[in-house]
């Protein structure tokens, strides 16, 4: 649980008691409704643990779509939501505060962003025909924000089959997460309400902006000398030493990476209210995406492997289809696999 940004006693030891409170008191009532909703106790008490803890465990193959039960679903939805909330503010609502929680910002942007992700899934859903009703759209769609928002991992449908548009909108949950102070722990949505940070962030982003058209433009002017990459002191100072990536417009690629990524890693640092291990979960996700788009990743934007290629005359892209074909069609037994490890007797 990541931490909370008010001071709910003046002694930790109470402050522990009273959220452990929370918890056993929203796990036993989870129990219930779903012992309710016909559920056996193991069940209902090992989902109820998954579902508080954002764990996402089921002993079920198909996880809640087993039970193939609306009533489910929707209990287990609410509970993922409350997983994913700031359990000071239950706190606060219990101490009578109610008016306090329904202003608290972040808790708008955790559950506006559930609701809009969910209405704009459902629409598509129905649309496209996916499923007979709207209603049902809605059921799963809404299941499926909440449990991918909160970190749970449940899931009551195969969203690989969802229509694009759909499939996206979950995509982009990945690097929200839940509330700081939940279970699941997060960070944008605590820093879409620190308007310090963004100003930050946008003046950060406009001075790499800058460096990037200046150094764009240097590198265009550079009639035939190498400019290189300016990436002393970042992770990828030895992806891009090689001479290669000196020349235009390798070079511009490369620096067009190598901002994009310093700048998520800095936006995402450092954000007001959350916890090291949402940070670390929410960068490792930021850096795994942009891979997707690093120039060496791929042949026509990778200066040394369109000389490899050139250098063999693209013998070594034949040799490439060769593996790939041999990993995709050859599945070697243990035993085989064994066999080519010895030594040859011979």
């Amino acid at each position: 649980m990541g931490p909370t940004k008010d001071k709910l006693t003046p002694k930790i030891k109470n402050t522990a008691l009273i959220l452990w409170s929370i918890y056993i008191g929203f796990s036993v009532l989870q129990t219930i409704l779903l012992l309710l909703g016909g559920l056996n106790p193991y069940d209902a008490v090992t989902i109820t643990f998954s579902t508080m803890a954002a764990a996402g465990f089921c002993v079920k193959n198909s996880s809640i779509g087993t039970f193939g039960s609306a009533y489910v679903d929707i209990v287990v939805t609410l509970f993922m939501l409350v997983s994913g909330a700031n359990f000071a503010l239950y706190y606060k609502a219990l101490s009578g505060k109610i008016s306090s929680v329904l202003k608290d910002g972040e808790l708008r942007v955790y559950l506006g962003i559930w609701a809009v992700v969910s209405l704009l899934a459902a629409l598509k859903l129905f649309s496209s025909n996916t499923y007979d009703s709207f209603a049902q759209s809605l059921r799963y769609s809404a299941f499926q924000t909440a449990s991918i928002l909160t970190t749970t991992g449940f899931a009551t449908a195969n969203y690989i089959n969802w229509p694009a548009f759909s499939q996206v909108l979950l995509l982009l949950l990945f690097f929200v997460g839940g509330s700081a102070g939940s279970a699941g722990g997060g960070v944008l949505s605590r820093l879409a309400l620190a308007p310090g940070r963004q100003a930050q962030i946008a003046q950060t982003a406009m001075q790499r902006a800058i460096a990037l058209a200046q150094f764009t433009g240097s590198a265009m002017r550079g009639q035939g000398e190498p400019v290189a990459p300016q990436a002393a002191g970042t992770p990828y100072a030895n992806r891009f030493a090689d001479p290669a990536w000196a020349k235009f417009p390798f070079n511009v690629l490369a620096q067009s990476f190598i901002t994009a990524a310093e700048l998520a890693r800095e936006a995402v640092s450092g954000a007001p209210g959350a916890d090291a291990a949402a940070l670390n979960v929410v960068g490792f996700t930021l850096r795994e995406g942009l891979e997707l788009l690093a120039p060496d990743n791929y042949l026509p934007t990778n200066p040394q492997l369109l000389g490899q290629t050139r250098a063999e005359g693209g013998r070594n892209l034949v040799r490439g289809v060769k593996y790939l074909i041999c990993l995709l069609y050859t599945s070697p037994s243990p035993r085989d696999r064994t066999r080519s490890r010895m030594p040859s007797s011979a």
